[in-house]
């Protein structure tokens, strides 16, 4: 086989071509599984970050709702609380109040001369001391104890609230880092897929280089044997024609040979009358 040019073995191929474009296919399959491992681990690692991210997303989804839930239910408490504080001022005014009417009441009964007034005054003492007691041992005591639960209620709920708010805040975190690694897990993986689909083209290049090798090394391999052939064939005929020459030579040569001995015996044969015709011709001439 002719040696050609190694770049591309455009029109034959030695065996280190074909050992060089089997290489060539060699790493570029080796590079392609490569290739599809890191492709599978970018992938794997891009389901697992989408998958937390909609697990993360749900529980702030819900983390919001309870937040909201709790916020509304710390602004009732508020109000409740706001609501008991009035009540607790309200008694504890009119209890005040009670409490003035009751001194103006003994003011005025210990300062009345007149009896009968006096009896009166009394009763209205009797009668205001009756109200405040009931105001502060009923009212006033109601009133400070609604705004002591609904202060209770208040700081329960304002608890509540503070840790829905530190919860859904601690996820509102967490769901910016997981976004963030989907978007970086999502480019790393069209990296991957592009290098794949690089890979697989190289792949399929080296394979149509290679199966183009091995068809040009073929048809170098027949021409090399058809040529061969002929030259055998040449070969053979060369011979033949030369050992028919030799034949001819030999016959034309024994029949040169013959010629002459033939050639040899008519002279031998007629050399008799030869002489006898000289020896007439001489007497013939004596004679005259």
């Amino acid at each position: 086989m002719g040696q050609v040019s190694n770049e591309g073995c455009q029109w034959g191929c030695t065996q280190v071509d074909l050992d060089r474009h089997i290489g060539v296919r060699s790493r570029t399959s080796g590079a392609l599984t490569k290739a599809k491992s890191n492709w599978n681990k970018k992938n794997t690692a891009g389901d697992r970050a989408r998958t937390a991210l909609v697990t993360l997303t749900t529980k702030q989804t819900a983390a919001n709702a309870k937040y909201v839930l709790t916020n509304r239910e710390y602004f009732r408490a508020q109000l409740g609380h706001s609501t008991a504080l009035q009540l607790l001022t309200s008694a504890n005014a009119q209890v005040e109040q009670a409490k003035s009417e009751l001194q103006k009441f003994e003011r005025k009964a210990r300062d009345t001369k007149d009896k009968d007034k006096a009896v009166v005054l009394k009763k209205q003492v009797t009668k205001a001391k009756t109200v405040l007691s009931q105001l502060t041992s009923k009212d006033q005591k109601q009133a400070s104890s609604k705004v002591t639960s609904a202060l209770t209620a208040l700081n329960k709920a304002k608890a509540a609230r503070d840790a829905a708010d530190k919860a859904l805040l601690a996820l509102n975190v967490q769901v910016t880092v997981a976004t963030t690694t989907v978007r970086n897990t999502a480019s790393e993986l069209d990296i991957a897929t592009a290098e794949l689909i690089d890979a697989r083209v190289k792949l399929d290049q080296a394979t149509v280089s290679q199966q183009l090798a091995n068809a040009r090394s073929a048809i170098v391999e027949a021409e090399a044997a058809a040529v061969k052939q002929v030259l055998k064939d040449a070969t053979a005929a060369e011979k033949a024609a030369k050992a028919s020459v030799t034949a001819t030579t030999s016959a034309a040569t024994k029949a040169g040979t013959g010629r002459i001995a033939a050639s040899k015996a008519l002279v031998k044969a007629t050399q008799p009358a030869t002489d006898s015709a000289l020896t007439h011709r001489a007497a013939v001439k004596t004679r005259d």
